[in-house]
């Protein structure tokens, strides 16, 4: 959201904002047909429900899907959010001499790579550890201010180098039509068409936030159905409006770079195409004072560890509730349960902490082609509790 969001309307226009619509309708149908299925017993996991309409075969099966590709595409986000992290820590040259010092033998980005992925793992695992879903959720509170906070001020900033304002933006960008919100065109080789974006938007969402654990454990910690219903169509709605202002930024990016900043705009073209997704962090690494720099970096960390706190805590539950509870026989007491829990953490911890460092030796191309089993797995899933539900 942060980085390719403001980069898609830099290099097209405002169409990005229908597969929010889309979004925002898929959380109301997960609002009104998925949700009620968790609150019609005493679960834990999003799986547990499958387990009671199939059996436990079915149950497991699907629990394992998610642990597999939950493990891998946050472990991949976990070595993306360590990037920017040993990125930030480059201009820095006594924390790089230190580091080096300390991880011989590798160049010194590799050494603030490797720091900077098990620095945000073991916070991470320390406050998810101490204080489980609550933790989870009120750390991803402070976190999302954080993020919303430096964005805007990046916006504040960016808004005060283009000399003649809104006024500016508006004119500039409408004579080059940057300005198009919707695309009813039949044409199906357009990426973001009304129809895709709607369509696409609401099964994305379903899958996500109907059937993964990450979101449906937020749900089983709401203190009703209603309750968990008004926070999932809410969500839709600030989703809708980030995205609204993200896309407004890169349309501000396109103003400032292509009338007073073109030298620097020509910079980022590798092989004569302009890389989008590097718009907004040369922005950032180049026009912000050091402070506002720190602050956006500390955005991008947050995001990933708010992430990170919720895939461990999802992962360890899915564990303890889909394969731990229905073979550990005796009924134990609850703290043994919460202290297995907290040993699964750890363990799964060190799995996508293994995966973020294997990342490092490959192409950074592999993250999005692995985070394509997502969406597969998202869709088999989501069949499995369509079937449970109609």
């Amino acid at each position: 959201t942060l980085i390719s969001i403001p980069g898609y309307a830099f290099g097209a226009d405002l169409t990005f904002i229908q597969l929010a619509l889309g979004y925002v309708l898929g959380r109301t149908l997960v609002a009104i047909l998925l949700v009620p299925l968790f609150f019609r017993g005493t679960f834990l996991t999003a799986y547990q429900v499958l387990t009671t309409k199939f059996g436990g075969f079915i149950g497991r099966a699907t629990a394992s899907l998610f642990l597999l590709t939950r493990s891998v595409s946050d472990g991949l986000r976990l070595f993306a959010t360590g990037l920017v992290l040993a990125l930030g820590l480059s201009s820095m040259p006594e924390v790089t001499a230190l580091i080096s010092a300390l991880l011989p033998g590798s160049d010194h980005i590799t050494a603030l790579l490797f720091f900077s992925i098990c620095f945000i793992t073991a916070t991470t695992l320390f406050y998810t550890l101490v204080g489980g879903m609550q933790a989870v959720i009120w750390t991803d509170v402070i976190q999302l201010m954080v993020y919303l906070v430096g964005s805007f001020i990046a916006g504040a900033v960016l808004l005060g180098q283009i000399p003649g304002g809104w006024s500016e933006i508006i004119d500039r960008a409408a004579a080059s039509d940057k300005l198009e919100l919707f695309d009813f065109s039949l044409d199906w080789s357009r990426n973001y068409t009304f129809w895709s974006g709607l369509i696409g938007g609401i099964f994305i969402t379903a899958s996500t936030h109907g059937t993964d654990q990450l979101f449906v454990q937020r749900y089983l910690c709401a203190r009703s159905q209603s309750d968990a219903r008004r926070a999932l169509i809410g969500s839709g709605l600030i989703v809708l409006l980030q995205f609204g202002f993200f896309l407004v930024l890169g349309i501000m990016l396109w103003v400032y770079y292509t009338n007073y900043e073109p030298v620097a705009l020509a910079s980022l073209a590798i092989e004569g195409q302009i890389q989008t997704d590097r718009v907004f962090p040369h922005f950032v690494a180049t026009q912000l004072p050091i402070g506002l720099r720190g602050l956006l970096i500390a955005a991008v960390v947050a995001a990933g560890m708010s992430t990170l706190s919720s895939s461990l805590n999802s992962s360890a539950a899915s564990t303890v509730g889909d394969f731990y509870l229905p073979f550990a026989g005796e009924e134990r007491s609850s703290q043994h349960y919460v202290q297995v829990s907290r040993w699964i953490t750890v363990g799964w911890a060190m799995v996508q902490l293994l995966v973020a460092l294997t990342a490092i030796a490959l192409s950074r191309s592999v993250v999005d082609e692995v985070l394509g089993i997502q969406s597969l797995t998202g869709g088999l899933i989501l069949g499995v509790f369509g079937l449970g539900r109609l």
